[in-house]
């Protein structure tokens, strides 16, 4: 198992999966957000690649959703926002965590 833990914390968690009994094996890497790494991204590129990753159409992702295929080429295109329920529908249909489009 792998786990993230604010570096904050990592002394007390490791004491605690020790005294749990577990194996504790600590690798540091430097961590990046994506829109240090991709500025220009927006949350219709993130749909877009999500939607084609799991092998859908605009179409096939418009019946799993509910929503026309209009809106989801205009949130693919950065025309039309994706709010948090939208975010949420997209997120069930495409296995994702919604907060990838926020």
């Amino acid at each position: 198992m792998c786990i993230r833990v604010p570096v904050q914390d990592v002394d007390k968690i490791r004491k605690l999966l020790n005294d749990a009994g577990h194996r504790v094996e600590i690798y540091e890497k430097e961590l990046f957000a994506s829109d240090e790494v991709f500025p220009d991204s927006h949350p219709g590129q993130m749909l877009k690649g999500l939607r084609v990753r799991e092998g859908l159409t605009q179409a096939q992702l418009s019946q799993k959703t509910g929503l026309h295929t209009r809106h989801i080429s205009e949130m693919e295109n950065d025309k039309r926002p994706i709010g948090k329920v939208m975010a949420k529908r997209l997120a069930n249909a495409l296995k994702a965590d919604y907060r990838i489009f926020l």
